[in-house]
């Protein structure tokens, strides 16, 4: 079972750049959401999903609001998250193009964001995982 504590919040410092509520906007979070996706700051004081595969995040999304509205993100610790395809308990994470989470390649040059500590056998099942902070990027 998912859980997320202890986690740091930002303590709403951002507001959302779209709306992560509407299941029309078709997102990989819970229900078409952007809950418990990885997002990066994208403008003065939003936050957006991260679209870049193996981006840097500046943390995990943990309320769906609508674009304006302050986003309550997950900044450091443990968190659930969305995983982007099947992940063993240990592997240490990066984001796809959805803003979710999978197994980090070596060599890729990619940022480590995280580290599973659940095993999900399936995309878009919620795990549980540790946020990065800092996050790297691995030059290999």
């Amino acid at each position: 079972m998912a859980t997320d504590s202890p986690l740091i919040h930002d303590g709403s410092q951002m507001v959302a750049a779209a709306n992560y509520y509407n299941p029309a906007s078709a997102l990989a979070g819970p229900g078409g959401s952007g809950q418990f996706l990885g997002v990066n700051i994208s403008a003065s004081r939003t936050v957006a999903v991260q679209t870049t595969v193996g981006g840097q995040i500046y943390g995990v999304m943990q309320n769906t609001p609508p674009s304006g509205i302050a986003a309550d993100v997950g900044i450091a610790g443990i968190t659930k998250m969305v995983a982007g395809a099947s992940i063993t308990a240990g592997a240490e994470l990066m984001v796809d193009a959805s803003g979710r989470f999978i197994t980090w390649v070596s060599g890729s040059g990619y940022f480590k964001v995280g580290q599973a500590l659940e095993t999900t056998s399936a995309a878009n099942n919620v795990f549980t995982g540790m946020i990065y902070t800092p996050n790297y990027k691995v030059v290999t």
